[in-house]
């Protein structure tokens, strides 16, 4: 009979076998339960001699699993388990046998090595298949007092339905990775079909346009005496119309050409950069009497036109939009971590919240053409400019209280 106290002793260490197996098994060394004999040939009865019946109902009792004990000459001397009626196996099928006496060639080949390895002192997991079942078996050492291993512990769990689990999860990435690799080959090739557009758009589609512009300012001069007003007011609107073509085709050719430069990257001083707007913009900031002030600027890797391109566009939308004072214009940066975050704000009409999001997108104007001149592609393109280095874009605005602009762009090493 087993003593409460021999009972609580056995129970806390198989719950503290169980836990270190589960949890860090490659740091972990199973300490012998032998406290007496450790002979060969006593090993199997000094393992259940007194706590036999307990300790078989420990092993009995692991779960989804079998627990194996075998010797140096790779014999199981204890096989239990609730996984043995699953894997369609007995105690008595497995104890007393050698490995090589019950499991084909191809499992032995596998397991083997990691039973040499354990009873050298090494754990391991080796994955193997049986009777239609994948299995995990831990292989750990069992080292007596004297710190011999004459023996190793084997716990085995079937993992078939974390297998198939993996393999199905393994399949549909698969599919779809196969699928975004022919989404993106159909992207990469609407692509260089818009390239191609914008090319013809630049190129073709400028032609009937230079003519039509050309014949209506030579008609409109060789018979001006004889046009009446209205007469020369339809070929003044198709002047504009063409020019007002000319001007959304040039800049419908500059936003297709924004993602072509991403790989080519310079150092950049954002400081240089801003004075090249301001010079870029001389005479319309000198015309309106613009103030424009910025703090020291970082530097950063980016293609340097496409920066110019960037704070040009908006700027110039700050002096475009601009109230009866004066615009003032401040431009500031602060780090935030791993990105910069621009700021350019102004006194200019303002925005309502509503079209927040509406102004980032091609050909939307919230103004007609005679009020204020331009495509809608500015801010679009500006949009297109700071997600080509995985930034965003947006703005802050108030109708009448001026608008702010932000934008990041990632901090890299100089």
């Amino acid at each position: 009979m087993v003593s409460n106290n021999e009972y609580e002793v056995l129970k806390l260490k198989f719950d503290k076998l169980s836990h270190a197996i589960n949890n860090d098994f490659d740091k972990f060394q199973l300490l012998s339960i032998i406290n007496d004999e450790t002979s060969d040939n006593s090993f199997k009865q000094n393992i259940i001699s007194r706590s036999d019946k307990l300790y078989k109902t420990l092993i009995k009792n692991y779960p989804n699993g079998i627990v194996i004990v075998f010797d140096k000459d790779m014999r199981y001397l204890i096989a239990d388990g609730k996984g043995l009626e699953e894997a369609g196996l007995t105690s008595d099928v497995l104890e007393n046998k050698l490995i090589y006496d019950i499991l084909e060639k191809s499992i032995c080949d596998l397991l083997e090595p990691a039973y040499k390895k354990c009873i050298e002192g090494h754990s391991s997991i080796v994955e193997f298949p049986f009777n239609n079942h994948v299995y995990s078996a831990i292989v750990v050492p069992i080292i007596e007092e004297n710190n011999k291993i004459n023996y190793g512990m084997v716990l085995t769990q079937d993992i078939t339905s974390k297998v198939m689990t993996n393999q199905i999860l393994e399949k549909k990435v698969d599919i779809r990775t196969k699928e975004l690799k022919r989404v993106n080959f159909e992207l990469a090739k609407t692509v260089n079909q818009l390239n191609n557009f914008a090319y013809v758009a630049s190129h073709d589609l400028q032609e009937p346009l230079r003519t039509i512009s050309s014949f209506s300012e030579l008609l409109f001069k060789k018979y001006k005496n004889s046009l009446d007003d209205t007469a020369k007011d339809y070929i003044d609107t198709v002047l504009k119309s063409a020019k007002r073509m000319h001007n959304l085709i040039d800049d419908l050719l500059v936003y297709s050409k924004v993602s072509k430069s991403k790989n080519e990257l310079d150092n950049l001083d954002i400081n240089y950069i801003i004075e090249t707007v301001i010079e870029n913009l001389h005479s319309n900031i000198e015309k309106n009497n613009v103030q424009i002030t910025y703090a020291k600027m970082p530097l950063i890797k980016a293609e340097k036109t496409l920066m110019i391109q960037l704070f040009q566009n908006i700027i110039a939308n700050s002096i475009k939009f601009r109230t009866e004072e004066n615009p003032i214009i401040k431009i500031e940066c602060i780090r935030k971590t791993d990105f910069w975050e621009f700021s350019i704000k102004d006194n200019g009409i303002g925005i309502e919240e509503k079209f927040f999001e509406k102004i980032f997108v091609v050909f939307q104007r919230l103004h007609n053409r005679t009020s204020y001149t331009g495509t809608g592609i500015g801010l679009a393109s500006c949009k297109k400019i700071v997600e080509l280095y995985d930034g965003t874009i947006w703005v802050d605005s108030e109708l009448g209280q001026g608008s702010t602009f932000y934008f990041t762009l990632p901090v890299q090493e100089i």
